[in-house]
């Protein structure tokens, strides 16, 4: 299941209001939550399946900068940071 957890993650974090526009357009069996300044994906049935579409960020975010990661890719990016913290 980590390859379906997908987070995007905003060079400006979005307003309140823009990330509860997004959630209502989230459906079921997706799941999504934005947190700050990452929008929380869940894809049961894979990135490809999903309902969303790059007109609906759009319209709930307007223009943005951001970068979308699966679960594994955080998770390496995550191992290789420590890896690079304990190397000084």
């Amino acid at each position: 299941m980590p390859s379906r957890v997908q987070a995007t993650l905003f060079k400006t974090p979005p307003t309140p209001e823009q990330g509860r526009a997004f959630e209502a357009l989230v459906r079921p069996p997706e799941k999504g939550k934005v947190i700050g300044d990452v929008v929380w994906l869940v894809h049961p049935d894979g990135v490809s399946a999903s309902a969303l579409r790059a007109s609906d960020w759009t319209s709930a975010f307007g223009k943005f900068v951001g970068v979308a990661r699966n679960w594994n890719t955080l998770s390496k990016i995550h191992a290789a940071a420590q890896e690079l913290a304990r190397a000084g």
